[in-house]
């Protein structure tokens, strides 16, 4: 069960940085997508992470494909719901459900914080972002943007941005560890919703 939050937490990428020690300063929602690329982008990410709540579905293809829901309210609760189960992590305690049994397992600081940052920014890399243009998804309109990080052994992001400047969906494809090639999709959605709760089980 663990073995299957982790690979949803790395999301095949490295291992997740450390939580921020406070909630960055919003920008405002941009009236245009006349701003450098990499600026948008980064804007978008600085607004997610200040996002009360929210949700995540995932798609992933490859030698483990699966599809999983990640719920988030701030500031340290998740709900995972995994082909195995439903998880809840409240801080760095996983509420571990299985086989009619409950218990509560410690897990190490910070792992599931890259759902904060994902595209790893928090280290002020610098990044190279094109600009795809216009790309509506599902009738809304959006508009794509491709992330390059410097380090090569990172794959590219296609990330999707919205009207209000928040990031809607982000693609991924490379190879595991294992040399197996992979696909990840991730659709955000219910950005602040106060209809979203995660109590402990």
């Amino acid at each position: 069960m663990l073995l299957g939050i982790a690979l949803l937490a790395t999301g095949c990428t490295r291992t997740p940085q450390a939580t921020p020690a406070a909630a960055p300063a919003v920008p405002q929602a941009p009236a245009s997508t006349a701003h450098a690329p990499a600026q948008m982008v980064l804007e978008a990410m600085a607004r997610f992470r200040a996002a009360r709540a929210f949700e995540a579905r995932m798609q992933l293809e490859g030698t483990r494909s699966q599809d999983s829901r990640l719920e988030y309210v701030a500031p340290d609760r998740y709900r995972l719901q995994l082909p195995m189960g439903t998880q809840v992590v409240i801080g760095d305690t996983l509420y571990l459900q299985a086989e009619g049994r409950s218990e509560r397992v410690p897990l190490p600081a910070g792992l599931l914080a890259q759902w904060r940052d994902p595209l790893q920014l928090q280290a002020g890399e610098a990044l190279r972002v094109e600009d795809l243009g216009a790309d509506p998804l599902d009738g809304q309109p959006t508009h794509l943007y491709r992330v390059i990080h410097p380090d090569p052994a990172r794959p590219a992001m296609r990330l999707w941005i919205d009207a209000d400047g928040r990031p809607r969906r982000i693609e991924q494809s490379g190879r595991d560890a294992g040399g197996a090639d992979y696909r990840l999709q991730i659709d955000y959605s219910r950005f602040d919703d106060p209809a979203l709760r995660i109590d402990a089980p």
